[in-house]
């Protein structure tokens, strides 16, 4: 039996959405979805493909399936979106915060964030899953060999404002506590911030802001339960070492989750 490729697959998907689903939804203004890995950001993804018009949604599917079910790298992106003659209102990508006025000054940022220790560990084991060379590697090997990748993620993804301070998405290094003050200036000017470990309120929130139905929960990209437990107390002190700045990023997120809460409940 032949295998349809995933271009094609994707392609089709697009197809179901547009005429089966009839996705038409079109938000009031462009949104950019700063997807950080492993925070529940392919779920929610394909919760707003089921329901904005592919049309105006970039990479749509069959974007992604032109690259091979990939976004594009962040370099690649900055050449691309220029010269897209569609509109654009939902914009997404493994990209930091200043990528979303590539698409419009009045571009509305969403995020998920989720509590650093589970989303290093969850990344740990998508490198182990998913990397032949990582198959035979424990999880500490892992994150000795990608730490620097790893450090402080969810506050380097929201603290790159302008191009001036990009060494510090690609160099962890550089990175500080002035980082964290600028990541959560960032964050409060986000028009929605979703929490991982509050996935399902999260979406109530969405549903409000949009005044729109997302529909059923989906699940995508998302690595089988283990108990917390198996992470080694010395492989734990090591991650939380280098999670300094996003612990406290995941904080504050925490505190302006629950003000969003309290102030869409209260909207009539």
């Amino acid at each position: 039996m032949n295998l349809i490729s995933l271009k094609t697959r994707f392609w089709l998907r697009s197809r179901w959405l547009r005429w089966i689903e009839r996705a038409h939804f079109r938000p009031d203004y462009p949104i950019f979805f700063i997807h950080i890995p492993k925070t529940a950001g392919t779920s929610f993804r394909n919760m707003m493909y089921r329901t904005i018009d592919q049309k105006v949604i970039y990479p749509n599917l069959e974007d992604l399936g032109e690259n091979q079910g990939n976004y594009l790298d962040f370099e690649e992106v900055l050449d691309e979106i220029p010269r897209l003659t569609r509109e654009i209102y939902f914009f997404t990508g493994h990209y930091p915060f200043l990528t979303g006025a590539l698409v419009s000054d009045s571009v509305q940022y969403y995020v998920f964030l989720r509590e650093p220790i589970s989303r290093t560990v969850s990344n740990l084991r998508h490198f182990q899953r998913n990397y032949p060379e990582n198959k035979r590697l424990d999880l500490q090997q892992i994150f000795e060999k990608y730490q620097t990748h790893l450090q402080n993620l969810q506050t380097r993804f929201l603290a790159i404002s302008n191009k001036n301070e990009l060494s510090a998405f690609f160099d962890p290094g550089t990175i500080s506590q002035a980082h964290l003050e600028i990541a959560k200036k960032n964050l409060r000017k986000c028009a929605f911030i979703g929490i991982t470990e509050k996935f399902r309120e999260s979406i109530d929130l969405v549903e409000t802001i949009l005044n729109v139905r997302l529909g059923k929960q989906i699940k995508r990209n998302v690595a089988p339960i283990r108990k917390e437990a198996e992470v080694a107390p010395e492989l734990r002190k090591m991650i939380t070492d280098q999670m300094s700045l996003d612990i406290q990023l995941y904080q504050y997120a925490l505190e302006l989750f629950d003000e969003q809460q309290n102030r869409l409940s209260q909207t009539p």
